[in-house]
């Protein structure tokens, strides 16, 4: 609840994904291993067409917040 505001919500799932991307980075396609094969093909192919991306520093996104602890940084 810092920025007051939905910080993922999109139109449909790949535009959430694209701003999830956006301000996390793009997940290596490992982390779907777990996953059953079906689930992991298709996010993999998801994945693949959105650019790769740089995690935002939370610092940025929320300047006005102090403890950045909290946040896991």
């Amino acid at each position: 609840m810092l920025g007051k505001t939905v910080i993922f919500l999109g139109k449909d799932f790949v535009d959430q994904l694209r701003r999830f991307v956006a301000i996390l980075g793009k997940p290596k396609l490992d982390i779907f291993s777990d996953l059953d094969p079906t689930t992991a093909q298709g996010l993999a192919r998801v994945f693949k067409d959105i650019p790769d991306r740089e995690k935002v520093d939370w610092k940025f996104l929320f300047p006005k917040v102090n403890n950045m602890t909290s946040l896991g940084q």
